[in-house]
């Protein structure tokens, strides 16, 4: 890249593991069923975006052994691709990462368990805990049978913050100060399909790792302003200027 970028983008979010650098680098530009991502692009980018040889084969080779990432030669060079699992599980969270606010699910609904020997079941179905024995979730989640599903038209303020607390809005407020700064020094000096590329990998890669470490929430239990909902509309209209490159460009 003509800047150090991944330089830029550490100093102000840190470092990521690099496996989970891979997993977004494969969920971003392989994402149809025969997309395929050659050993030496993949060098390439490892060597821009400041991961070790050594670094991306430990990587690569855990992904195999979970089952993401699979390979295959084509002549002396071996080619990359996502396994049905891997494909499976990148749609299944794309509409997170990608979609905008108005393309998710705005409807909610409250549930309210008779104990707490459901937390667990609740948490894996989507639901987020506001308070002790009541949960909440947009309305695609499916709830267990044996927990009351209550409706109101609105929720108060007090309400809204309670099912996003003040350290996940935080976060969000962080990192579009964050992107708001490295968009304006690395945006002018990209000009390349493949800087394109390795910019959005770092883009999506800390976005995708803050927008999934919670249960989506609509509008109505958050309100409209909320920081996440902001950052999401600045993530996506970034990215909407980064056009995902064709892999036949990369090499």
């Amino acid at each position: 890249m003509p800047i150090n970028a991944p330089e830029l983008f550490a100093e102000r979010l840190g470092t990521p593991p690099v496996w989970s650098l891979v997993v977004t680098l494969f969920g971003d530009l392989s994402q149809s069923e025969d997309a395929q991502i050659a050993g030496p692009v993949l060098s390439k980018f490892a060597h821009s975006l400041g991961i070790k040889p050594e670094a991306l084969r430990v990587a690569l080779h855990r992904l195999k052994q979970d089952g993401w990432v699979t390979s295959q030669k084509l002549g002396r060079t071996a080619q990359y691709m996502l396994t049905p699992q891997g494909r499976a599980e990148t749609a299944r969270v794309y509409p997170l990462i990608y979609d905008p606010v108005n393309e998710l699910p705005q409807d909610w609904q409250i549930a309210m368990t008779e104990n707490s020997k459901g937390k667990e079941t609740l948490h894996t179905a989507g639901f987020r805990q506001i308070a002790p024995r009541i949960f909440v979730a947009h309305s695609g989640c499916r709830a267990p049978t044996d927990v009351a599903l209550l409706s109101c038209t609105n929720l108060p303020d007090w309400l809204c913050a309670l099912c996003m607390p003040e350290a996940s809005s935080d976060a969000y407020r962080d990192l579009l100060s964050t992107y708001k700064a490295l968009k304006s020094q690395i945006d002018p000096l990209v000009k390349t399909a493949f800087e394109i590329a390795a910019l959005r990998i770092l883009i999506v890669h800390h976005w995708r790792r803050l927008v999934l470490h919670h249960p989506y929430l609509p509008p109505g239990l958050t309100g409209a302003d909320w920081a996440g909902h902001q950052c999401r509309a600045f993530v996506l209209d970034w990215l909407a200027t980064l056009p995902r490159p064709e892999l036949t460009k990369l090499g």
